[in-house]
């Protein structure tokens, strides 16, 4: 079958938006755009925002989602049914569970596809979790809707090859759910600095010329073990006395 015969429509929803953000949610929107260039038609779906992304294709829509809470997912549901009619029978979820949910609701009655994205061993957490009252909002919240994800979507994606281990061995998704999708990286975004450059960007922040600059850039959180592994990572490093290592990130474990 030739690519032509495909259907070239997609909904991608995303949790957040913000035009000052520079995390992993922003860069998605480079990504789509590279997408459609391929004659693709996205809808774009944003549960969050406070701004409105700006594509450079005209084969992108984007809708923002206006309600709260339970009312949103309702909105979204009677949105998907609507996107249905119109052959858009993929949809691609990052992160939210509750944006899953409803569209695995959606799916019943239509043939559409979920796609869940979810790469983090956050989860692993849930096993150090007593059940009792004080976890009740959690496990209502969080663990049951994450579960019955996994259980109903049509795909779970994640990567890279030792990320979708751990969702079939640790998390339990069904091996034949798993779907391997690298992160994008726009190369096009970065430039060589010259030997000339990266001298007077050291001295820009009293470095020596001669020392080796390792950048680290992370989030420092329970949920990434940072202190499991941190000491370990900046004790090897710094075992050169050549190297400088500047770390950039936030997080509650960052002064720790």
């Amino acid at each position: 079958m030739k690519f032509e015969n495909y259907n070239k429509k997609f909904v991608y929803i995303l949790n957040q938006y913000s035009d000052d953000d520079g995390s992993h949610f922003f860069h998605l929107i480079n990504l789509l755009d590279e997408i459609a260039k391929n004659n693709i038609e996205i809808t774009l779906i944003i549960e969050k925002a406070n701004s409105k992304p700006v594509f450079n294709s005209s084969s992108i829509k984007v809708i923002l989602l206006k309600e709260k809470g339970i009312f949103r997912i309702l909105e979204l549901f009677l949105l998907l049914l609507k996107l249905n009619k119109d052959n858009f029978k993929k949809i691609f979820v990052r992160i939210s569970q509750w944006a899953a949910l409803s569209s695995i609701l959606t799916a019943l009655f239509t043939n559409q596809k979920v796609y869940f994205w979810h790469s983090g061993t956050t989860h692993l957490l849930d096993k150090e979790r007593v059940y009792n009252l004080k976890n009740f909002k959690w496990f209502f919240t969080s663990h049951l809707p994450f579960r019955l994800v996994v259980k109903y979507v049509t795909y779970f994606v994640t990567g890279p090859e030792l990320m979708v281990n751990y969702y079939r061995d640790i998390v339990g998704v069904n091996s034949r759910k798993l779907i391997c999708l690298y992160n994008d990286i726009d190369l096009n975004r970065f430039n060589l600095l010259s030997k000339f450059e990266k001298t007077n960007l050291k001295r820009k922040f009293n470095i020596s010329p001669e020392k080796n600059v390792i950048l680290f850039v992370h989030r420092f959180s329970p949920v990434r073990k940072s202190l499991f592994y941190m000491p370990h990572v900046l004790n090897n490093v710094l075992e050169d006395k050549n190297n400088i290592c500047i770390v950039i990130g936030g997080g509650p474990e960052l002064n720790k």
